[in-house]
């Protein structure tokens, strides 16, 4: 069985991507992970925390994340299994090591528009895409999970000659059987043939989805993949983190942050290498007919259905 980790720090952005988590366990037949990092609050005493203080900060903490179980479950009609897991540390090498323990299918976090409301959004993200070990999946605040049946890649096709990159792009397609979309934005000194032999690359390698390739020409690479996007309107966005600053002008306040904010648009960026093998079959795909033909019990159900709000 495959395991989503959602991470959490019980914010709005944050609990909503654990619900759109739970939505893709639902349609996947996958398990919940929730993860939550314990930071220790600032102690103006010398004296280091007391046992009993330890423990009122981890009982708090435990009631919130086994309600927000509670809630989950209830949003899925109980048709996932959903974990949760506590650890104190700083977010980044908290999840980090879960990821590097659990080996998910994805880590999901929350983006938020307002960075003071929560840890798991621009600043960590950024923390954990140079060393992130398993496909990372971020959810803009008010992105609704309505299914997956379009995934766009936005690719330097250096980087998507990985094994593991390559592995993992094919994993989602074949999970949703969901088209593909490759978009490509080209600068005046880009070599001609290098661009040429990218795309028969990927074609080679991904022809079995019938991909649909989108080229543009524009010396900023955010902008001109976003003038795609806002074109082409994919349910999904599949980067590689090759070319830094596109990720980094993703998650920091700018006007391509608030682009995405605005189009809703979940990106998932997969490392170059997956220290595990990440399997191109998935025995339950099925997630296109399920929405097209709104089956019950399907995510498409689950999506609409409202959890109770919490306090």
């Amino acid at each position: 069985m495959h395991t989503i980790i959602a991470a959490t720090d019980f914010s709005k952005a944050a609990s909503n991507a654990t619900k759109f988590a739970a939505a893709i366990a639902a349609e996947l037949q996958a398990k919940l992970m929730l993860v939550h990092a314990l930071e220790l609050p600032f102690n103006p005493n010398p004296l280091p925390f007391s046992t009993e203080e330890f423990e009122e900060i981890s009982q708090s903490a435990i009631e919130q994340m086994d309600k927000l179980k509670s809630q989950l479950l209830f949003y899925t009609d109980n048709k996932i299994e959903v974990v949760t897991e506590l650890a104190f540390g700083l977010p980044e090498t908290v999840l980090a090591g879960f990821c590097e323990k659990s080996k998910p299918f994805a880590m999901v976090l929350g983006l938020g528009s307002d960075v003071s409301t929560s840890y798991f959004m621009g600043s960590t993200v950024l923390r954990l895409l140079p060393e992130m070990k398993c496909p990372l999946l971020i959810i803009p605040e008010n992105a609704v999970f309505c299914g997956i049946r379009n995934i766009a890649i936005a690719s330097d096709s250096e980087h998507v000659r990985e094994k593991g990159a390559l592995q993992s792009i094919k994993a989602w397609l074949n999970a949703f059987q969901a088209s593909l979309s490759i978009l490509h934005v080209a600068n005046k000194s880009e070599d001609g043939f290098e661009k040429a032999s990218g795309d028969i690359f990927l074609y080679n390698h991904l022809k079995e989805f019938n991909p649909l390739f989108y080229s543009v020409n524009n010396k900023n690479i955010e902008e001109g993949i976003f003038g795609l996007l806002k074109e082409k309107k994919p349910d999904f966005l599949i980067v590689i983190p090759g070319k830094y600053p596109f990720l980094k002008a993703l998650f920091h306040e700018s006007h391509s942050k608030k682009l995405i904010l605005q189009s809703h648009l979940p990106v998932l960026a997969l490392p170059c290498d997956l220290p595990y093998q990440a399997s191109e079959e998935f025995p339950f795909a099925n997630a296109s007919k399920a929405f097209q033909e709104g089956d019950k019990g399907s995510a498409q159900n689950v999506a609409k259905k409202e959890t109770p709000q919490m306090n």
